[in-house]
């Protein structure tokens, strides 16, 4: 049996054309959520206006404590974009602060709280 159906193709690549910092964030963030989305079953979706807005917070360490936690990241991105009411935000909030406990045992948990307050949209 031939590979005859096959057909070998050539590109050529045009190395004149400047890849943007913008566009290989953009492609590096789609990678990394597919990636994640694959090895713990949810979508980081939810954080990209967080990562956007306060990218210094949700870096790589916190954001794999997260997951790792088993966090609900739809629950994280509602609790920092202030989609939730005091009742549904403060079990989010004491979540988010133990995990940042984990993190750094010493810290204070009021200012942990004030933190994670200040962040909110």
């Amino acid at each position: 049996m031939t590979n005859s159906h096959l057909h070998k193709r050539s590109y050529s690549l045009d190395y004149s054309k400047k890849i943007t910092l913008e566009d290989k964030l953009v492609a590096t963030s789609v990678v990394m959520g597919s990636r994640i989305e694959q090895h713990y079953g949810q979508s980081i979706a939810p954080l990209i206006p967080l990562m956007a807005r306060i990218p210094e917070f949700l870096k790589g360490g916190r954001l794999k404590s997260f997951l790792d936690a088993g966090i609900s990241m739809l629950k994280i991105g509602d609790y920092f974009s202030s989609n939730l009411n005091r009742k549904e935000s403060a079990p989010i909030e004491e979540i988010l602060v133990k995990n940042e406990k984990v993190n750094s045992p010493d810290a204070d948990e009021d200012k942990l709280r004030n933190m994670l307050r200040s962040m909110r949209e």
